[in-house]
């Protein structure tokens, strides 16, 4: 399991924005060495958790097994967190990386919003609320609707909660 678990660590493409953090650094030179020598040698003690340092540390030694699963629990928290991402993955991704910069929507936006197949981008804006407007003009009242707006035309108080008159709701009382 350890063997898949470095294997699976070392195939993701993991973009940190904070490179400077101790993390960071940690995440990097955990996959530097692992590359080169197949062991983890360097370890950062700021990185491990307070509650999980008894755990790791022993006698003043780190245990470099455990470090390096913690390394990966750390890893799977701050993807799930997005504090880090993985660049290749749907759900564990930077949001700008799906943003179109600026330059190139303000040179190529018809293009661009043609090429994405989505009506309401296509359609001019006016007719997209105008056939918004006559769908809900043409859409069948609720069944108590017209009897309250009835009401309403003709003086006869509702109440706004049940839509009863107030006649009708004294005489239930």
């Amino acid at each position: 399991m350890a063997n898949s678990i470095r294997k699976l660590f070392m195939a993701i493409d993991i973009i940190y924005d904070k490179e400077k953090s101790a993390i960071g650094k940690q995440i990097s030179t955990t996959r530097d060495e692992l590359r080169k020598k197949k062991t983890l040698d360097s370890v950062d003690q700021r990185v491990i958790r307070p509650a999980e340092m008894n755990h790791i540390i022993n006698e003043g030694k780190v245990n470099t097994n455990r470090f390096e699963f913690h390394i990966y629990t750390r890893v799977y928290n701050l993807l799930e967190n997005s504090r880090i991402y993985a660049s290749e993955s749907e759900k564990n991704k930077r949001l700008k990386d799906d943003l179109i910069d600026a330059e190139t929507w303000s040179k190529d936006r018809l293009n661009l919003i043609k090429n994405t197949g989505l009506a309401r981008l296509i359609t001019p804006i006016g007719e997209t609320l105008s056939a918004l407007v006559a769908k809900f003009n043409n859409a069948p009242a609720a069944p108590g609707a017209i009897r309250i707006w009835a009401q309403q035309q003709a003086g006869v108080a509702t109440s706004p909660a049940s839509g009863r008159t107030a006649a009708t709701a004294a005489a239930t009382v």
